[in-house]
């Protein structure tokens, strides 16, 4: 296969919902001008302890976006000239030299680089290259190096394809140097994700750039180190290596979504392509606000996202989006390559003589359909390629309405004729379940759960479920396998999860036997056996015991089958056996079954900043079937006909339910509501034999555009974020 060239941002045209996000975060960043202070686009850069970070991530941010959607580029280039009055007589941003000022160089630069690019105007160009000059004077040395100095390594890369210039080589070369001996290295604990993954991607594009590979194996070393080690189920990247669970980061996580690009462009190994795919539609488009900023202080463990991180994440994290746009097609001079399945028109300079337009119209993967019209300049003959992705088990395709065998090969659908203007091709898509498991984190006292998935046995913290690229639902095992993410369109947020530190645990089910309450939140429930998962094209099946009590006083058995295409759909059933007999009679003061839970107050401890983060959310209301809503109170007993609404205005869920569901049970505590279904007709009973109560659930949720029904209160500022933990 000849080398396959990417879109450039002037040949592809963005529509849906990429492009939606793109223009949000766009606009968001256009309404910080005279708004923003502390740090502010308009102040000395000298005067900001990362010197240029916050200026230069907005200029190049801004000037990359402008090329893809609509942004005002004479208050652009306003800014961008501010900025450059700030720069010294020695090329620096700053007065002082420290990692931090690197940092805000670093970004300055790739500032500078982008201006030229949008404009031509050379002195944006000189300035950059008086900046490589102060690089090149202070940075000689190995012991100079560090993953903040080396997150300059891109922007110098990019200076020397625009300059061409022996010296910015030779510097680009040095500080690939100073980045292959940290990949050797190894990172440590609690080292700054954000600056490591762009060190990565600055030897990438050293690699891509130059053409020398020596360097290319270790960086796919490193790529798998950190896909095991460090990154979610999510795709997504926390604040700090290796293994921490504390928080995310979006422009770490941006800077993974591109490194993975860059493998994948290095290697056409389908690995890298699908995890750029998977960052993007899972934890990146979570971390998108509803004013188009990114949030930082996320976390999975919980659901939760956190605040906007206007200072680097709301401009850092489209640039990751942007990139992977650009991969959609990549083409030589005979073959195209459909990879990723983005609503856009793209026209492609096939041939000097060639130019190929193709609209591409698809809701992938919200939707299993893509459709495909090519539009050549004129008759012509050349090979159109279609990714079929790990995550589908096939693909069917139609050519102007009639199925086309077209052969597989390589993981691609090869599609070979002669092309003539309005050829329509078809393809839909057969998404695969699965189900995938990770031990990330270091807040958690435990190590591992027993699971079992298809068979294999496997450790434990999170159990992601997956329909196509979407991660659909997370379940925790160590926290009574409780769920704590539900897909609905971007916005995925909890349902019954209990917080990390300091907060009310989830629980499931609240059992009360010969005067003890067995609970999740108790921790006097212990599990029996593995947690076993079974995956098929019909959903994904987990089932696991607990018992309560010793000497089998009594278990729990639960079934959970996750099924396939959207709305996300639950299926549910719990079922309790009390193991009593006429000689060991047992008495059952309480039964509260199958508890469907929503948050009402959340935290989680950050372990960088030695704060407790605190969200709040609105409170939960509740209605039987076409009943109109109210707020939840405590032991309120619901009169329903099998079927309640529940939602908080950040989301809905609708329950349907049967068997011996006597009663349901409205529960309130001061971090959650929700209800629960009391099988027992009397509150207290003694059972003198062997008996079982059976409740099943069917429970829906809402499934969303993005930017709808989204809750984000104006309390949600940084100065939210300061409550110190307790050390004493």
């Amino acid at each position: 296969m000849p080398e396959m060239r990417h879109l450039m941002p002037e040949e592809i045209r963005l529509h849906g919902e990429v492009a939606a996000r793109l223009q949000r975060a766009a606009d968001n960043m256009h309404s910080w001008i005279g708004t923003r202070s502390g740090p502010t686009l308009i102040g000395d850069t000298a005067d900001y302890g990362w010197g240029a970070d916050f200026q230069g991530r907005w200029t190049e941010s801004m000037a990359i976006l402008s090329r893809s959607v609509d942004v005002p580029v004479p208050d652009l280039q306003r800014i961008a000239d501010g900025m450059l009055g700030h720069q010294r007589r020695d090329g620096s941003f700053h007065t002082t030299l420290h990692t931090m000022v690197q940092n805000g160089n670093s970004r300055a630069l790739a500032a500078l680089v982008e201006m030229y690019r949008l404009g031509r105007d050379r002195k944006y160009l000189r300035a950059a290259e008086k900046l490589a000059g102060w690089y090149d004077r202070n940075f000689r040395k190995d012991r100079d190096a560090s993953s903040w100095l080396t997150m300059a390594l891109e922007a110098i890369v990019e200076l020397w394809k625009e300059t061409g210039k022996p010296q910015h080589l030779a510097l680009a070369r040095r500080f690939a140097q100073f980045t292959r001996r940290q990949c050797e290295r190894g990172f440590p604990e609690h080292t700054h994700a954000h600056s490591v993954a762009l060190s990565v991607r600055g030897l990438l594009a050293y690699i891509i750039a130059s053409g020398d590979r020596r360097c290319l194996p270790l960086v796919v070393r490193t790529w798998e180190s950190m896909q095991e080690e460090t990154v979610w189920v999510t795709g997504g990247l926390p604040e700090v290596f290796t293994n921490s669970i504390e928080a995310d980061e979006p422009c770490g996580t941006a800077d993974w979504l591109t490194i993975s690009l860059q493998l994948w462009q290095l290697t056409a190994k389908e690995r890298y392509i699908a995890a750029a795919e998977k960052t993007l539609l899972n934890h990146l488009w979570f971390n998108q606000l509803p004013n188009g900023g990114f949030s930082s202080t996320s976390n999975i463990e919980q659901g939760f996202r956190g605040l906007e991180a206007w200072w680097c994440c709301s401009m850092h994290a489209p640039l990751g989006i942007e990139k992977l746009t650009r991969y959609a097609c990549t083409y030589s001079a005979r073959v195209i390559q459909v990879n990723l399945f983005l609503p856009a028109d793209m026209t492609i300079p096939l041939r000097e003589d060639l130019a190929v337009r193709i609209e591409q119209r698809t809701d992938l993967p919200r939707d299993t359909h893509t459709r495909l019209t090519i539009s050549p300049e004129r008759e012509a003959a050349f090979a159109l390629r279609i990714r079929v992705p790990a995550w589908a088990d096939a693909a069917q395709v139609t050519l102007n309405g009639k199925r086309e065998p077209g052969g597989e090969r390589d993981g691609y659908l090869v599609l070979r004729r002669r092309w003539r203007t309005g050829d329509v091709v078809d393809v839909d898509f057969r998404m695969r379940m699965t189900a995938v498991a990770d031990v990330q984190g270091s807040h958690d006292r435990w190590m591992e759960a027993p699971v079992v998935i298809d068979g294999v046995a496997c450790k434990a913290k999170r159990i992601a479920v997956t329909w196509g690229p979407l991660v659909l639902a997370v379940f925790r095992p160590l926290h009574g396998n409780d769920l704590t993410w539900v897909y609905r369109g971007g916005y995925n947020e909890v349902l019954d999860a209990g917080g990390m530190t300091g907060s009310t645990g989830s629980c499931r089910n609240y059992v009360g036997l010969n005067g003890t309450i067995y609970s999740d939140d108790a921790g006097n429930k212990s599990l029996l056996g593995p947690i076993k998962i079974t995956t098929s094209p019909k959903g994904v099946r987990l089932t696991w015991k607990e018992a309560l009590g010793g000497e089998g006083l009594a278990e729990l058995h639960y079934e959970v089958r996750v099924l396939p295409g959207l709305p996300l759909r639950i299926e549910d059933r719990e079922t309790l056996v009390i193991k009593a007999r006429a000689k060991r009679p047992v008495r059952v003061e309480s039964l509260l079954l199958a508890g469907t839970r929503f948050t009402e107050r959340s935290e989680q401890y950050h372990d960088t900043y030695k704060r407790i983060w605190k969200y709040e959310y609105p409170p939960v209301q509740i209605a039987s079937a076409g009943g109109r809503r109210r707020a939840i109170r405590d032991g309120n007993v619901v009169a329903t006909n099998g079927r309640l609404e529940m939602g908080n205005g950040i989301f809905d869920v609708r329950v349907d339910y049967d068997g011996d569901a006597r009663r349901v049970i409205e529960l309130r505590r001061d971090d959650w509501a929700g209800v629960y279904f009391a099988p027992a007709g009397k509150a207290s009973r003694r059972l003198t034999k062997r008996t079982t109560w059976t409740v099943r659930r069917r429970l829906q949720f809402s499934c969303e555009d993005y930017a709808e029904r989204t809750f984000m209160p104006s309390e949600w500022t940084h100065g939210l974020m300061t409550q110190p933990i307790n050390t004493a």
